[in-house]
Order: structure tokens, then C-alpha cells, then sequence
């Protein structure tokens, strides 16, 4: 028995489904503008930005990142050609007779080779001897650090001789003799 069914209507435009419980969606006209969203109003996409050059060109055709052996080889020769320069200014002091007390001073180049940081201020950071997580506090009898209470509780219960090999391994071990 076969039955032909008329095909249905398809309606041009948004095809939601339309449930006889669902409230009618409102329509709102072109007249009346929506109020921004939260999202909207807390970004910062749209402020200005005074630090930011406008007519800076996002990507610069031809420009690429170097590499560090790049950046190491320019560094080199950077050095040697500084180094040309100061061996050409001391040979025309010398042709022209100007001569310094008889003392050569060398000044080192500063470069990416030679640049030493001074000792940093802050305290150096205490570690857990048996996690290696920062450790606030310390064991006052076995003098290993902790990081938790949790860690404290397994500290106590180490056999005796555990803790001065934990301190060996720190460095701080105590000798008896």
C-alpha cells in the first residue's frame, strides 16, 4: 500500500520549533537599541589605549623573530668590532704621541656573555626535604624542613638515622664525633 504524503512547507527564516507551552518570542524593532551586555561593558577592547602607537603596523612585511644563535653570533660580532675600534683609537694615541701614565687599561665589554646579576636581597627560599615544595616550617628536634602538617606527621615517625640522611642530601648534616 503505498501512500503519497504532500510535501511540507519550509518557511524562509529561523527554523525553531514553535511548542504550544513556549511563550512567543518578543520582536524588537530596529528603533529601540539594546542596552549593552555585562560582557560589553567590562571590556577593554574598546577603551583607549594612550601607550599604543596607532600608526604602528601590527605586522611589519619581512620582519621575523631571531633566533639565539643569531642573537649570539651578532653579540660576537658586535664585540670584535668594538674591540677593532678601541685597538685603532689606542694606535692613533700612540702615532700621535699621547701616552697615558704607562697603564693599560682594559675595560671589559659588557655583553650577553659577561653580564653578572648582583646577590638578590630576599631571603634564599627553604624547601621540603621530602617534597621538594616550599617550606615554611621546620622540625625544631630533627631540624628538616616541612611543608604541611600532613608532612609533619611523617616526619615524627621516621626511623632513627632517616632524618640526618634527609639533611645530608640537603647539605646541612650534623657530624658527631
Amino acid at each position: 500500500m503505498l501512500c503519497c504524503r504532500a510535501p511540507k512547507s519550509r518557511k524562509s527564516g529561523p527554523s525553531t520549533p514553535q511548542h504550544a507551552n513556549s511563550p512567543v518570542p518578543s520582536t524588537t524593532t530596529a528603533s529601540t537599541p539594546q542596552p549593552p551586555s555585562l560582557a560589553e561593558t567590562l571590556s577593554f577592547a574598546s577603551a583607549p589605549r594612550p601607550f599604543k602607537n596607532p600608526a604602528w603596523p601590527s605586522k611589519v612585511a619581512g620582519r621575523r623573530n631571531k633566533t639565539l644563535r643569531q642573537v649570539l653570533a651578532a653579540e660576537r660580532e658586535r664585540e670584535r668590532v668594538e674591540l677593532e675600534r678601541r685597538k685603532e683609537v689606542r694606535r692613533t694615541r700612540e702615532e700621535g704621541g699621547m701616552e697615558l701614565d704607562g697603564k693599560e687599561e682594559e675595560e671589559e665589554l659588557v655583553n650577553y656573555f659577561t653580564l653578572e646579576a648582583p646577590p638578590s636581597l630576599l631571603p634564599q627560599k627553604k624547601y621540603c626535604d621530602l617534597t621538594g615544595l616550599e617550606a615554611p616550617y621546620t622540625d625544631p628536634k630533627t631540624r628538616l624542613r616541612y611543608h604541611s602538617r600532613e608532612l609533619y606527621a611523617i616526619v615524627r615517625t621516621l626511623p632513627p638515622g632517616a632524618d640526618q640522611q634527609y639533611l645530608a642530601v640537603r647539605g646541612s648534616e650534623t657530624v658527631l664525633k
